[in-house]
């Protein structure tokens, strides 16, 4: 029996054993050795489908601050994430640029995943796993503290298991 290979259909996603070898590996150039970023790397997989992570670079950014303020003005439902990797960035070669729209609006740059988070969602955007981001929560605002924004994030592979459902899991 002949192997047919049909270009048409989607490929398979990569396993789960080669996302953690592809993101310790580059992680552990950057940061650390690579049995602790192997290590890490697992955990941050056995999270699970949904991880919540915390948007960095709002606070430093006064045009992103009133972008957050002009959110709250907006039902969750009508505010929308999109996560956009940054390869050539002169920082950081993982970074993953978060960008939101509201009601349709043009996208716009409200800031980036963390370090602790970007090199494995950078791996997986460029392995071609969806990872999708809903905006969790608007944070902060008052009196003299700086927004913030939380999201969750979804990683679409069929190997990952739900640990737990977004909504049991508070920020």
């Amino acid at each position: 029996m002949s192997k047919f290979f049909d270009p048409t259909l989607p490929a398979p996603p990569p396993s789960l054993r080669r996302l953690v070898a592809l993101t310790g590996v580059k992680h552990a150039r950057k940061h650390m050795g690579t049995a602790l970023a192997m290590k890490r790397a697992w955990a941050f997989l056995k999270e699970g489908k949904f991880v919540y992570t915390k948007i960095r670079g709002v606070a430093k950014v006064p045009v992103r601050q009133e972008a957050l303020r002009r959110l709250l003005q907006y039902e969750p439902e009508q505010i929308r994430l999109r996560l956009v990797r940054e390869p050539k960035n002169q920082h950081d070669p993982y970074a993953v640029q978060v960008q939101v729209t509201a009601n349709g609006s043009k996208p716009y740059h409200i800031g980036y995943l963390s370090e602790k988070r970007a090199p494995w969602v950078a791996t997986l955007l460029d392995e071609g796993v969806w990872v999708s981001a809903e905006m969790s929560q608007i944070t902060g605002g008052s009196g003299n503290k700086k927004f913030g924004m939380n999201v969750l994030l979804e990683i679409d592979h069929p190997d990952l298991k739900i640990v737990s459902q977004p909504e049991m899991r508070p920020f």
